[in-house]
């Protein structure tokens, strides 16, 4: 396993037999991963479930109106990408990721089993929501989406990064319920 100095805890990464690093991707990565996996497959964790639980005061809102983004909370289970990174390239994006995630005291660097449609785990890097972090909350359906609906940040809207994210979902065949229905308020009229 690598040792590159890295943020959150986590002194090794864990990689397979040929020395890649598989990544589980549940929101924004998906879309916009910033590095060039070398395979994509659907996967699912257990024990965490994908939530709008990270106030988001840079990228999707602002310190005035912080916006919301989404985090590995506790519970359930989460269809997502697991992505691979060639062993030649972890070097290089292993930092940005760091950089990208580790930007605020919010998440936690966390290797867990991931299952593809084999049913065999692969050990793989995520990042959890952890809840002790000022940047973790918990809101009603309702009021997520009236955050949703009006916040906005320097990579552009939230609404657009919840669409974009669920885009990313169901071009991947992965069904999110909740997701949806939260995309349904947001674009109705009056919400923003």
């Amino acid at each position: 396993m690598p040792r590159l100095s890295l943020p959150g805890g986590l002194a090794t990464l864990p990689t397979d037999s040929q020395g890649r690093l598989h990544l589980f991707a549940y929101g924004s990565l998906i879309w916009n991963p910033d590095f060039t996996p070398v395979d994509c497959q659907r996967a699912r964790i257990y024990g965490y479930h994908r939530h709008f639980c990270v106030r988001s005061i840079r990228y999707r809102g602002t310190q005035a109106f912080a916006g919301l983004v989404l985090g590995l909370d506790r519970g359930g289970s989460c269809h997502g990408m697991r992505m691979t990174i060639a062993a030649d390239d972890i070097d290089k994006v292993a930092p940005r990721l760091f950089e990208r995630e580790m930007s605020l005291p919010v998440y936690r660097p966390t290797c867990l089993p991931v299952f593809c449609e084999d049913r065999r785990p692969v050990l793989s890097l995520t990042f959890v929501a952890d809840q002790t972090s000022a940047y973790y909350v918990r809101y009603d359906p309702a009021h997520t989406a009236q955050i949703i609906a009006r916040a906005r940040g320097a990579r552009g809207t939230n609404r657009a990064y919840l669409l974009q994210t669920l885009k990313a979902l169901q071009d991947n065949d992965i069904h999110c319920p909740h997701l949806e229905k939260l995309a349904h308020v947001v674009q109705s009229p009056g919400s923003g």
